[in-house]
Order: structure tokens, then sequence, then C-alpha cells
């Protein structure tokens, strides 16, 4: 027989075996397949085969000394056919059940096996878990499946771990407990439908099988028309205990209202269905407003900008919307539409741009409606009135805002220092950047591009909801822990339509200002909710062009921005309390380091480089490379110096002094000492504060800087320095 005879393999009935599938070899009287002396010839092994085995999903071949062959499926050219393991017959292999496929793609790993005491180890064959799919609206903590592991040696005991690598990618949300699985939220179809996450079952011996897991989230339909039951408070039982209603901001935004019965702090999520108006003119009723008005059928553009706005509240908060085909008023929970103004003037209040009821049980609950005739004449504008950054597509998000249970900041219990609806409030807070729900969609702190519909789109209107929009709505209905979960770059630059507040879950992310055409401002601090400079957010922008980035408040823990990297031109880069990695890049730049042990590159300029901050609690120890150019390095100023927690972990390691260019700053009227020293790995001439004045280092002073280029002693007054 010529030698391209052994490119075929054994075919039965034409039925498919998964290339990834195995077959265990215990109970081995059970579903025996019998080769011919011409398949043996063909099947070409290390030893010719007399037997094959299938069970658990893996397949043993026999050879005539009774040894045993895993064969392995490695690439996509097999067409094995499947083995039944209902059939417990003997069956013989003829030679019409042959196929042309190639036996490179086989491998065989011989072992010996001649009973269940075999002393032989071999590595773990395949890790199975009892069920891959489970239904949403789970309770966190909910058991998903148990692991066991296939193995040639029957009796070996295995140890399971999720494990980084190709995979992982919701290794985070599930825990392990032995070899049982557990998810530790309540998972939501609508957000997320399948998970992904990487496994290793490790035997006695140390032997490793890694493996990827696809899991499956069941969509149960759970949507339909909810209310929160008591429409007129709030039950602290149904509301996120992580943040408090006695905030001022919070208070501003509360109705009192919400949608559906779900604890926040449970996990479970809110489902809701919405209309928007098709092809159809519906009647409706508003606010008991006789006679009816009409929702008239949305233009492409209003269609595509209100899908997009729902999108930014399922990004924040465990909500999810489901677009219902047919109009219903008693089943959806939201009619979203577009009215003539003639109606408004006749039957409302004139002047009205748009309306919307709160969540509550009146059969109009939940209507959201946008004045048409108000925007149409300016859809020629840029982008059209309708689109992100525009006044319209904020005045849209402002309406859904009410649906959803916030109020105005001007009503009520006010924001404060807000005493009517165009009063920004103490620290600039009733503006646009940090709220959706204000009236002053362009104010911000000082920020007043024109105030008119007229206003090109890329005026500084939000593109998103506001910190504390973002806050409030996960007071009612928890923070969604999906949202950028993973690292994420977000770019300052030209396209940007107005400001957009992160909501970022977790990873470690980026803002990037590397494309901008002028000088930027960068802070990756997040809200602070309180009322201060901040409170609402702190400004990343491109430098008079009212558009940027704030950060929402950090709720969970997780909505970390970490890394910066500046413009070409001369920017001004704020860190936060957590360790950053910050780029200046080109330009004379300004970088304030902040708390946590951060990584700072001016780059080619001349920069001015801050350390920590007087009165940081961390100890840390930042690492201050200035780049070219004469370079300021500010480590203290009258209030202080920042590197004084401790003797050796807190302190700045300076890695390229040039001692006839750069400055160092420090407070005056202390003494400073040089030593060449070593601290956590960093070694070179060493600056101490000098607390018991005694003229030499010792243990009672305090390390300030290492300036780790400069390997050979230089005194104090060597140094350039400015102390103020």
């Amino acid at each position: 027989m010529e030698k391209e005879d052994n490119k075929n393999i054994i075919n039965s009935n034409n039925k498919n075996i998964d290339k990834k599938n195995y077959m265990s070899v215990n109970e081995i009287e059970r579903n025996i397949y019998h080769f011919s002396e011409r398949i043996n010839f063909k099947y070409n092994f290390e030893n010719n085969l007399e037997e094959v085995f299938s069970k658990d999903e893996l397949l043993i071949a026999k050879n005539k000394n009774s040894q045993y062959e895993i064969v392995e499926y490695e690439s996509e050219p097999l067409n094995l056919y499947e083995i039944n393991e209902n059939i417990s017959a003997y069956h013989e292999i003829r030679d019409d059940w042959v196929s042309d496929i190639n036996l490179d793609y086989l491998s065989g790993k011989l072992f010996s096996y001649n009973s269940d005491t075999d002393t032989k180890n071999d590595a773990p064959l395949k890790i199975k878990l009892s069920q891959v799919a489970f239904n949403e609206n789970i309770n966190a903590n909910s058991f998903i499946g148990s692991f066991s592991t296939i193995d040639a040696n029957l009796k070996d005991s295995h140890n399971y771990k999720l494990i980084s690598g190709k995979g992982d990618y919701d290794n985070d949300l599930f825990y392990l407990s032995g070899h049982n699985l557990y998810i530790n939220h309540s998972p939501n179809f609508e957000w997320k439908s399948s998970y992904s996450i990487r496994l290793s079952s490790v035997d006695s011996e140390g032997f490793i099988r890694e493996e990827v897991f696809k899991l499956n989230t069941n969509d149960l339909q759970d949507h339909g028309r909810k209310f929160f039951d008591g429409n007129t408070s709030l039950n602290a039982n149904n509301t996120w205990s992580k943040l408090s209603i006695s905030n001022d901001y919070l208070r501003g935004l509360y109705t009192g209202t919400k949608w559906g019965n779900v604890d926040p702090d449970s996990g479970g999520w809110t489902d809701l269905e919405f209309y928007l108006p098709s092809d159809e003119t519906i009647s409706i009723q508003i606010h008991g407003v006789q006679p009816t008005g009409y929702f008239y059928p949305l233009s492409d553009i209003e269609r595509s900008s209100y899908l997009s706005i729902f999108d930014r509240y399922e990004d924040v908060a465990k909500v999810t919307f489901r677009e219902a085909k047919t109009y219903s008023l008693d089943t959806r929970n939201i009619l979203f539409g577009s009215v003539d103004t003639l109606f408004w003037a006749q039957h409302a209040s004139p002047g009205l741009i748009g309306m919307a009821s709160f969540p509550n049980n009146d059969r109009h609950a939940g209507v959201t409606t946008m004045v048409r005739d108000h925007f149409t004449p300016y859809l020629g504008r840029v982008d059209n009135v309708y689109g992100p950054g525009s006044w319209g597509y904020a005045v849209a998000m402002h309406e859904l805002g009410h649906s959803m249970g916030l109020a105005h900041p001007h009503d009520g219990n006010v924001f404060p220092g807000v005493t009517w609806f165009g009063d920004t409030g103490d620290n600039g807070l009733n503006s646009g950047p940090y709220s959706v729900m204000t009236y002053n969609f362009y104010a911000a702190g000082g920020y007043t591009p024109p105030n008119n519909p007229n206003h090109p789109v890329n005026c500084g209107c939000a593109t998103c909801l506001g910190a504390f929009d973002i806050a409030y709505l996960q007071y009612l209905y928890g923070p969604n822990p999906y949202t950028g979960r993973k690292n994420n770059n977000y770019y300052l630059n030209d396209s940007m339509k107005g400001y957009e507040c992160i909501w970022d879950a977790s990873g470690i992310d980026e803002i990037n200002a590397s494309t901008a055409s002028k000088n930027s401002t960068i802070d990756l601090r997040n809200a602070t909710l309180k009322n201060e400079v901040g409170g609402g957010g702190f400004i990343t922008e491109i430098n008079g062009e009212y558009k940027g980035f704030t950060i929402a408040y950090n709720s969970t823990g997780d909505c970390i921005i970490e890394n910066a990297v500046g413009s070409n031109f001369n920017d001004q880069i704020t860190g936060n309390e957590y360790s950053n990695k910050i780029y200046g890049l080109n330009g004379d730049d300004e970088i304030f380091a902040r708390g946590g042990s951060d990584f700072v590159y001016g780059g080619f300029g001349n920069d001015i480089i801050h350390g920590s901050f007087f009165g940081d609690s961390n100890n840390s120890i930042d690492t201050l490379t200035g780049g070219s150019g004469s370079d300021f390095f500010v480590l203290g100023d009258s209030s202080g110096l920042f590197y004084t927690n401790s003797l050796l972990n807190d302190f700045a390691n300076i890695t390229d002094f040039d001692f006839l260019e750069d400055k160092l700053r420090l407070k005056g009227s202390t003494s400073y000492l040089t030593s060449i020293t070593s601290s956590n790995n960093v070694n070179g001439l060493g600056i101490f504060k000098d607390n018991n004045s005694s003229g030499n280092v010792d243990s009672n002073d305090d390390l300030i800087a290492i300036i780790s280029n400069k390997k050979d002693y230089l005194s104090f007054n060597s140094i350039n320095t400015d102390l103020v």
C-alpha cells in the first residue's frame, strides 16, 4: 500500500465528533470499536491499534500490547465522526467508513494502563463544568456549577483556580469554593448575555491543565410595567446604602419615586420597556390636559438620538431598556415622542420645549415629550440639533431623567446657593457639565458659551449624564458594574462635541490628549458630591473649547482613571489619590502627581512637576522624570514638605536631575542634609530633613528625595533649590 494511504482515518455513519472532545479510560468494556488489518495499517500510530474506547468525551486507542494511546484532536481539518456512548455493542470498522483525512493532525500519547492502580502519573486531560448556562436575575453569590477533571489516573485529586491569560475576561465576576463555581453579582441578560473565564486544574503531583469556559445567561421575559411601592417617599430599604439622601446634591434631585421595587444593594436590575412612535400618530393625554395631544412619527435623526440617550442611562445604572414594537399605554413604562408647539401654546404652558412625568401609578407615568417645532428650524446646524453636544440632545436627556425619577435642582430641595432656575449656585455646580437636570445647559463655573439653540453643536452642552445625575440614578437603581470594566482610553480631541462624565467600573484607564490642537487641562480626580470646586467633577478640557470630561463619584471604589497623556502644548495635568502614570509630552507642562506612588514624565519642554501634596496621609514613592529642558521639581511649599510620613518609605525618586538647569522647591526655614543612600531599591543622592538639627544624617531624619542619577556625594548647598 502506498504511503499516502496513511492520510486516512476512521469514519462512522457520517456523524461529527467535536475535534476538542476527549473520552476517558475507565469502563473499557463499553463502546469498543475493533480495527481491521487494513485500518490498522492506515491508522499509523507508534503501535498498531486494536480497539478504540469512548467515554466522557475522551478517545482512547488500545494497541496489541494492551497499552493505551490518548488521541487528541489538534486541528480544524479533522472530520472525525461521532461515537455514540449509547451504543454498547461490538462494531467492526469497514473499509467504506474510511475518508481522506490527514493523520498528521492527530497526536497520540502512549501510556501504560493495566488496572485502576496504574502508578504512572499523567497531566489532566480535560476540565468539565456541570453546566454552562444560568438564568438572569439570580442572586449574587449563586451557585453556577461544579468542575471535574478527566484524568488517565482515575484516582487522582485536583485543585481548581481562576487564572489570568487568554479568555480570562470575566474572571473577576466569579469565584471558586473547592470545585464549585459561584457568580459574585446578579446577572442580567440585557447587559451581559455571555461570559468567558479561564481556569486551571492541578493534580496531586503539580501537573496542570488550563481551559477557557464560555458561560451563557438565559434571557427571561421579565419586562413589564412596574412601579415603586410607595410613590411619595423612598424607603431606605429600597435605596443604595453607599449613598445617603442627606447629601445636598442628591436631595436636590429627589422626587420620592422610581421604577420597580428592586433593592440596589441586592444586586438586582430594573427592566423597563419604552416605545418610540415609528409610523403612526398616537393620541395621548398628558397631565390631564384637554384636549388630547399627539405623538408624531419620529424622523430617523430623532429616533437615533433618542435610542442613544437610553444607552446613556443604561451605561451608569442597573437599568435595562427594551424597545416595544407596538404601542400600549398600559404596559409600556416610557413613551418618548415629539409633539407640536401649537398644542403646548394652547393647552399647556407657552414656552415649554419638553415635558415628562415621574414614575407613579398614573396611567400616563413615564410619558416624555419633546416639542418638535422648537428644534426643527435648527436641523441644518452642525451635525443637527439632536446630535450629542447639542441643545436638543441635552433637553432629551433632561426629560428622560424626569421619567426615571429625577427632579430639577432648582425646585423643591434646591442645590446649595440656587435661588431660581438661572442661578448656577455655589461653585457654579447648577450647570451643564455637572447635571443634565439643570436649566443652565452651558454655564459651568465660569465657562459660559453663548446660551442659545443657534450655537454650533460643539457648544459645550453635555453629551451624557453629569456626575450628580449618575450618583442619584445609582442611589435609586444601583451602579452598573460592567461599563468600562476593562482597560479604556478616553481621548480628549477636537472631535468631541461637549462634556462627558466618565463612569468606568474597573480596569487601568487613561485620558489621552495627544491629538488635541491646543493647550489642555486634564484632571483625574473624581467628583466629590460636596459643595466645593470639583463637587460635580473636575473639568478636563481642551482649553477654551467647552468640551471634555469629568469623572463620576467613585461610588464603588472602582471608578478610577489611573493614567494621563498630555498634548504637545502647554498643559496642566492633575493626578488623584491613586497611583498614576502621567506623561506630559511636549510643551511647558505643570503636573500635579498628588497621592499614591506615581510615575511622572515631563517630556520635552520646561516642566513644573509637583510630587505628592501637603497633608497626604499615604506613604508614596513617586518616580519623577523631567525629560529635556529646564525642569522644576516641587517637593514642598510654604505649607510644608510633601514627603514626611515615614523615614524611608515616603519620598520622591528624581531620575534625571540636571544640576545645571533643573531646580528643587522645598519649604523654607528648614535644615536639609544630603547623603548617598538606598531605599526601596532606589540608590543615589538622598536629601533629608534634619529633624534634630544635628548636622548629620541619622535615624531621626526624614528622607525627602533621592536623586537617583547622582551616585556620588554632593552637598545640599550645591543643589539649585527654591526655598519658600
